[in-house]
């Protein structure tokens, strides 16, 4: 059901959309043109939804682009045989979508790359079109459930996801003590690609609900936690609202299993050279550097330690270099280009 309300809070237009089975919208966001993007869930095989991927008793993410006025301009069902939930979407710069929420389906439909077993959810990320078509989609997760909350385009052109985990393998590493949750973030290129991930937590449970890049560059998340140790300090009951403020480098902190490495980044006193290092091993490992809007505008094969990258005709601005082996993104780091 969406309504909107003029800024005095009156009714202008309601809408209801579905089928004759249960539709749960979870995200609205308004859109270039003036219209909304909706995303959630449905279980229903008629109505408004068409492409349902299962039967009635399983749920799919539901994509409605609506116009300014509550009309339906084009709806799009996405997932497996099992249940798809989506929980946030957001219009990204290409004029695209990016919806974020779980998959229980086992690599069939529209999921692959699923890593659990049956019975437990991965986050699962899919990037649609201007038009709503499936441009790529990525699960992350690992043998316990993943759930993906809340998604924010970044600078690079990449995107950052909060959630919930209790996985101890596959993508996520560095669970903390306890066979409880954690808050679970991860940071993902343009195209999907894992460049960095944590958990954060304390002994008993926590769970990401919010995340949103923040003006300085670095990360805000919202959500709960029940812990008071570890990660985690100064909780006045059971679940306390827990808020996590990370800095413009805060995939420094953030790891890709056992295989992270850090990056030094020197850039010369005229801003055309950067010298990046690694104390890592970085033997066939690929450098790359992706401009503010994630495309790529170097790469090339480390040999030794480390690179001088010619950055002389790149325009001003942030930069993103990331170091990647065979086993995905090792470590990423951001410098400026001031001129």
């Amino acid at each position: 059901w969406v309504v909107k309300l003029s800024p005095a809070g009156d009714l202008e237009w309601q809408k209801a959309l579905g089928g004759s089975d249960d539709d749960v919208a979870r995200s609205v966001d308004q859109t270039a043109d003036g219209g909304f993007i909706v995303a959630g869930n449905s279980e229903s095989l008629d109505g408004d939804v068409t492409g349902h991927h299962s039967t009635a008793s399983n749920t799919d993410y539901w994509v409605v682009k609506l116009s300014s006025f509550g009309t339906i301009e084009w709806e799009r069902s996405l997932g497996g045989t099992g249940n798809d939930n989506a929980n946030c979407v957001q219009q990204t710069t290409d004029g695209g979508y990016i919806v974020a929420g779980e998959s229980f389906s086992m690599n069939d439909g529209d999921v692959t790359g699923h890593h659990g077993s049956l019975g437990n959810y991965d986050f699962w990320v899919t990037k649609l079109s201007a038009s709503g078509a499936l441009e790529w989609q990525k699960c992350l997760g690992g043998n316990g459930g993943d759930l993906a909350r809340s998604v924010d385009q970044t600078d690079d052109g990449g995107y950052v996801l909060t959630g919930q985990s209790n996985s101890s393998n596959g993508d996520v590493t560095g669970s903390t003590p306890g066979n409880f949750l954690d808050l679970w973030a991860v940071k993902i290129s343009s195209t999907g690609a894992l460049q960095s991930q944590k958990t954060w937590g304390g002994t008993d449970s926590e769970s990401g609900s919010s995340v949103q890049q923040t003006a300085d560059g670095g990360y805000i998340m919202a959500g709960g936690t029940s812990s008071n140790d570890v990660a985690v300090s100064g909780n006045n009951g059971t679940w306390d609202y827990w808020l996590i403020k990370l800095s413009a480098d805060a995939t420094s902190v953030m790891e890709t299993g056992a295989h992270e490495f850090d990056i030094t980044l020197t850039l010369s006193s005229e801003a055309d050279q950067l010298l990046v290092r690694t104390e890592g091993p970085s033997a066939n490992a690929q450098l790359m550097l992706f401009d503010a809007l994630g495309s790529t505008v170097f790469s090339t094969n480390m040999v030794g330690s480390q690179h001088t990258v010619s950055i002389g005709s790149f325009n001003p601005g942030v930069y993103l270099v990331s170091l990647s082996g065979v086993n995905g993104v090792y470590h990423s780091r951001r410098f400026v280009k001031p001129w």
